[in-house]
């Protein structure tokens, strides 16, 4: 006798099991291993890019710090006195102090418009930098002064 239905004896399909997530496949490793270089290389461009910027942030901080104090005429002459030391501790940090450490008067300002590509040094306001810092009082224009300083600033270092 034959039975009424021939795939009684079938068994259901069995499925194979889900991959597992560990170890992950060569290519994530090659993805995973990628990312952590270029992560690394990135921080290490950013850290190095921070260093070479650190001088130039910090001399502006120090002229925005003067212009703040040089809000009244009466602070003008301490503000040009500051403004002097500033330039001169840049450009010490910037060039062979051979070069630079006996610039004075329209030297002084002449290398400062060499370096700086312009000639508001040396018939601007920024000849207030070779005779203000020695007088008793100036009646200098510290707002047009420390622009030009920024700009050198921001060209220089």
């Amino acid at each position: 006798m034959m039975p009424d239905d021939p795939l009684v004896d079938l068994r259901d399909i069995h499925l194979p099991a889900d991959p597992s997530w560990w170890p992950p496949a060569i290519g994530w490793w090659v993805a995973a291993c990628s990312l952590a270089v270029i992560i690394v290389l990135l921080i290490l461009f950013v850290l190095h890019r921070r260093a070479q910027t650190a001088p130039r942030r910090h001399a502006l901080s120090m002229l925005e710090k003067i212009q703040i104090i040089a809000v009244d005429k009466e602070r003008a002459q301490p503000c040009v006195q500051e403004l002097s030391r500033l330039m001169r501790r840049v450009v010490l940090k910037r060039y062979p102090r051979v070069q630079v450490a006996g610039l004075t008067g329209d030297a002084w300002l002449e290398f400062l418009d060499d370096t700086g590509t312009t000639n508001q040094f040396t018939h601007g306001p920024g000849r207030e930098l070779a005779h203000g810092p020695y007088t008793l009082s100036s009646d200098a224009d510290i707002s047009a002064l420390t622009p030009l300083i920024a700009q050198w600033i921001k060209k220089n270092l």
